[in-house]
């Protein structure tokens, strides 16, 4: 078996304010190593087998985490067992099993295993479709800590067994099992970020150095990303509140399995000098404790309530020892063993607090009134996959679209209930689509006319009548492409996997391949352009801020436009709400591998975000060249401006034939230019309810509309 050896190690931490416990406490090292791959591989036996096997292996590493730069498990044959990936922990033998469905709740990711090697194993059914996978980087324990929030001289927490808590990696925060919702657990909100992705339960004793160790993976938990509702701005406005899913090899959530869980009270009010407790998994250095196996273990603290501060917002304070990673422990009174408060920030030492959010915040109030997906007890009971590689330009006439549909657990399809919804410029139409396969389906879209525009989702119900669209927050979200003539493309990137992009410059809120997360109020882009997954942001983080002080710098792999003919298409997001004039967006295009750059787009401030479509010609800018290279440079020179930056399915495409079309919505008089005349058709009829108009592709005519035909003065693209 292949042994990956470490070529480079990143070490990335997240840092907070002074007066927080730190997220992290030890820093995190993700570590590149020769990719493992298997491609395309079958079972050519003639009963199920191992069609693949190899062991990850970083010399040294106290234990690993997996991240699958692409993963497929072909579909199974009919009747026969879903095509699964086992991982095997080689210091201790724990397992995880991993399918299709499961693979997608985890984020191609693996639970955390002991030890510095894993097994990694497909197992397939004869006549199941070719399965592949790549793995290039792995997350392993770095082991510095700092940081003391103890009140008064001494360490007086001391190890305890309870289900109820749990670890949050790799982070490191406390998480908890409450008594709301569908048994909700919570957190502090500033734990939010690209680390908060897996609960632990049944915590290990970590090694004599402080190492941590890892339960087995039946006791990790994926976190649900459309369950969680959280807030992060300050002290007393810091929770977050979240739902799990099933563990992949047990079936279990958190609650099912724990059996146990910490009773909320919001409307209690402690006395002054009434006892509390804290729970939590708090670092251990030998400054604090001699025992530094308790490290990042379940340890509690017994310390008097001293009251509550509203200069701002309600904060409670207490003298209870905590430290960094007992962020997000319930704050319970210790006789009616209740929580009202979540522990989020440091400060005790000889004579100050430690402090936390009370349930009393009106925010959080009304996230536990309205709980979301796996929090609220309604999971998605179908997973659907799209299995057409969606062009960046549809051709029009006839398009034709692949489903999987998975039902999760034992949740059973609804009879002729998968369906596409589709709008190619006449307002949605519903398609029934024909199961050809098992759980897969195909429905073909016809007569696309051109020049247009298709924007379209997918629903499908359980027997239960439960529904679950592709993308997940559709119809508001949807699939968009313009349909178009005579294109071959050659390029396309929608950020799902890492192509080789590379992000420079000094600015704060840098750009960032993640899922954007759906709750920041600063104009960043609230999903990506399909509203299902990954893309280029800035500054996506719970933490207040945007691009600020300096320049981030977004910078394309080397690209193939040597065609005369070749064309680049992306679509942007841009908000930028400031007075300061200098803050702008410049778009730039390379032909000489990076040596010069031209400017393709200027932007300037004062623009609303949203998701915008652009193509330019390659030849109108730079010689044609197999060293193209295209740059998204976004500037904020000063504070109080407010500059948040998207971009997703960037596009190289050849034009092949003499004619094409593409659309321009802003041209609503149909001469190939948008001009004051049709600014003059669409603002009488501006607030009209019955108006069939949509200039910007967002399902409604307002404002945003009469701003896209300002934006769009000038001949229409060729």
């Amino acid at each position: 078996m292949k042994s990956l050896v470490a070529l480079a190690v990143l070490a990335c931490a997240v840092t907070m304010a002074s007066a927080l416990d730190p997220a992290l406490p030890s820093p995190i090292q993700t570590v590149q190593i020769d990719t493992l791959e298997a491609k395309d591989v079958v079972n050519s036996e003639s009963r199920r087998a191992v069609v693949f096997a190899e062991t990850i292996r970083v010399d040294g590493a106290r234990w690993l985490r997996l991240f699958f730069n692409q993963a497929k498990l072909g579909l199974a044959p009919e009747g026969g067992q879903k095509t699964i990936l086992r991982l095997t922990s080689e210091e201790d033998g724990a397992v995880q099993v991993l399918n299709r469905v499961t693979l997608g709740q985890w984020e191609y990711s693996s639970a955390f295993f002991n030890g510095e090697a894993v097994l990694v194993e497909i197992l397939a059914d004869p006549g199941a479709e070719p399965s592949s996978l790549e793995v290039g980087i792995v997350q392993v324990d770095l082991g510095s800590r700092q940081g003391r929030d103890i009140c008064g001289d001494s360490d007086d927490r001391t190890p305890t067994q309870d289900a109820r808590i749990g670890r949050v990696m790799p982070v490191g925060c406390t998480a908890w099992i409450g008594s709301e919702g569908n048994s909700c657990l919570l957190s502090a909100g500033h734990c939010i970020g690209q680390n908060f992705d897996i609960v632990q339960f049944e915590i290990p004793v970590s090694d004599a150095d402080g190492t941590v160790n890892h339960p087995h993976p039946d006791h990790q938990y994926a976190i649900d990303r459309f369950s969680m509702q959280a807030e992060f701005r300050s002290t007393g406005r810091d929770w977050t509140i979240f739902g799990c899913h099933p563990n992949p090899n047990t079936g279990l959530r958190p609650f099912d399995a724990q059996q146990d869980r910490v009773t909320i009270n919001a409307g209690f009010q402690p006395q002054v000098d009434d006892e509390l407790r804290i729970t939590g998994v708090g670092v251990v250095t030998e400054s604090d404790q001699t025992d530094t196996s308790l490290n990042q273990t379940i340890q509690t603290a017994v310390g008097p309530y001293i009251g509550f501060n509203t200069d701002a917002y309600r904060v409670e304070q207490y003298r209870v020892d905590t430290r960094p990673g007992n962020s997000g422990s319930p704050v319970i009174h210790e006789e009616t063993g209740d929580a009202f408060a979540i522990h989020t920030t440091g400060g005790c030492g000889a004579s100050g607090n430690n402090v936390g959010t009370p349930f009393t915040r009106n925010t959080l109030e009304n996230a536990i009134a309205e709980p979301k997906s796996e929090c609220a007890g309604e999971p998605e009971s179908l997973k659907l996959v799209l299995r057409t590689e969606l062009p960046q330009v549809v051709e029009p006439g006839d398009f034709t679209l692949e489903l999987l549909v998975d039902p999760i657990e034992d949740a059973e399809l609804q009879q002729d209930s998968v369906m596409i919804v589709y709008d190619a410029g006449e307002g949605d139409r519903e398609l029934l689509m024909t199961r050809i396969r098992d759980r897969l389906f195909r429905a073909t879209i016809s007569d696309l006319p051109c020049p247009g525009s298709l924007s379209f989702y997918m629903v499908a119900r359980d027997t239960l009548g439960r529904e679950v669209t592709l993308p997940y927050f559709a119809p508001s979200h949807r699939f968009r492409r313009p349909v178009a003539t005579g294109l071959r493309q050659t390029f396309f990137d929608d950020f799902e996997t890492d192509r080789g992009w590379t992000v420079t410059g000094t600015a704060t809120g840098v750009w960032e391949r993640d899922t954007p997360l759906v709750w920041l109020p600063n104009g960043a882009a609230l999903y990506d352009v399909n509203g299902m997954g990954k893309c280029y942001v800035t500054a996506n983080s719970l933490e207040p801020g945007d691009v600020d002080l300096g320049r981030t710098i977004l910078t394309s792999p080397r690209l193939d436009a040597s065609s005369p003919e070749a064309h680049i298409a992306y679509w942007r997001w841009w908000h930028s709400i400031s007075s300061n004039q200098d803050d702008e967006w410049v778009i730039e295009v390379s032909g000489d591998d990076g040596e010069n750059w031209v400017a393709v787009e200027v932007i300037e401030s004062g623009h609303p975000g949203r998701w915008l479509f652009r193509k330019f010609r390659v030849a109108d800018y730079v010689t044609p060249s197999d060293q193209f290279r295209i740059r998204f440079d976004v500037e904020d020179v000063l504070l109080g401006s407010l500059v948040e930056a998207g971009i997703d399915n960037v596009a190289l495409y050849t034009e092949e034939m003499a004619e094409n079309c593409v659309f321009c919505h802003a041209d609503l008089d149909g001469n190939d230019v948008v001009d004051e005349v049709d600014w003059a058709m669409a603002y009488p009829i501006w607030g009209d309810p019955e108006a069939q108009l949509d200039i910007n592709d967002d399902q409604q005519f307002d404002a945003l509309d009469l701003i896209q035909i300002r934006n769009d003065y000038g001949d229409c693209p060729e």
